[in-house]
């Protein structure tokens, strides 16, 4: 039932919208998949929509701006998809990629890698993600880390790590390691 609640008022426009998503697709699988495909193919990421001018920043997102950042895309899709009798919930965490790998297995993760999407229950497979926000668009306003940058966080999180051995295990236990890396290392 949570996850098909909706708000008490919706835009008239937002309900006609997604009925006309609906109508696209018979099983909830198609459904979000024509969701996700139209906000897509309609909408454009921005980190920065300007102010919203109305009480309802989701049809001013959808109706007038129809730029927005990640959460507004998520929104958009949970409440399109609980119109269309899809139980659905909005996602925030992080996006770990390419972006974001310092080499080594090590990432860096910054608020800016802070993404949101959505859940939707399949019957069968139960929940399955779904990302609505343009690819494309997401991943250029990122930005890549440079090799400086990488670098520089490579070699901050080899001596955090480093100073963490060395408080919990104390200066033998960490000169041991040390020792043994710098052997092991050269022998590569």
């Amino acid at each position: 039932e949570a996850s098909l609640a909706l708000p008490r008022h919706l835009d008239p426009r937002v309900v006609a919208l997604a009925h006309e998503l609906a109508r696209q697709a018979e099983d909830p699988r198609a459904r979000v998949a024509a969701t996700v495909r139209h906000l897509q193919a309609h909408y454009r990421y921005t980190l920065a929509p300007g102010a919203f001018r109305t009480d309802d920043p989701l049809a001013e997102f959808l109706f007038e701006k129809k730029e927005a950042y990640c959460e507004y895309f998520a929104s958009a899709a949970v409440v399109f998809l609980r119109l269309q009798g899809v139980p659905a919930r909005f996602v925030k965490g992080l996006s770990v990629g390419p972006q974001t790998d310092v080499g080594g297995g090590l990432h860096v993760v910054r608020e800016s890698d802070a993404h949101a999407w959505v859940e939707a229950w399949i019957p069968g497979e139960g929940w399955v993600e779904a990302d609505p926000t343009p690819p494309g668009q997401f991943e250029s306003a990122r930005g890549h880390a440079s090799v400086l940058d990488r670098l520089w966080h490579r070699t901050r999180a080899a001596l955090a790590s480093a100073w963490n051995r060395l408080q919990a295990r104390g200066p033998m236990a960490f000169l041991g390691w040390l020792f043994f890396t710098r052997v092991f290392a050269s022998l590569i």
